[in-house]
């Protein structure tokens, strides 16, 4: 697996997760203080999202890291450019997905991984 680290001034915001067999997917690292509360979200910077796409990858996420678990909420690159989707108005650079508008969530944790690389 290969992993690409994605820095914003130059702090660690999360990685590209990539397969022998090319499939991929960005997860943001975040702790869970980091949840955009006034809209019950997760946000991403914008470029992360676009580059996403750009190298071919259809899934995005969030690795959740709360203590000694490890959470992972999923879901396809349109989501966070479709009609649930916003910007972020404390951070014009990012956007936001509602928690409850990902594919796969903490609640379904057996399968995430396996799952995350499937979406298309």
């Amino acid at each position: 697996m290969k992993v690409k680290p994605h820095l914003v001034n130059f702090k660690h915001k999360g990685a590209w997760y990539e397969l022998s067999d090319g499939r991929g997917i960005y997860l943001g690292h975040r702790r869970m203080s980091q949840v955009y509360y006034k809209r019950n979200a997760w946000c991403i910077e914008r470029i992360a999202l676009e580059d996403t796409i750009r190298m071919g990858f259809t899934a995005v996420g969030i690795a959740v890291k709360s203590g000694k678990n490890k959470l992972l909420y999923a879901t396809s690159v349109e989501d966070f450019f479709g009609p649930d989707s916003f910007v972020n108005p404390d951070n014009i650079l990012q956007r936001g997905l509602p928690l409850n508008r990902f594919r796969i969530t903490p609640a379904n944790y057996r399968e995430n991984v396996e799952n995350s690389m499937r979406l298309r």
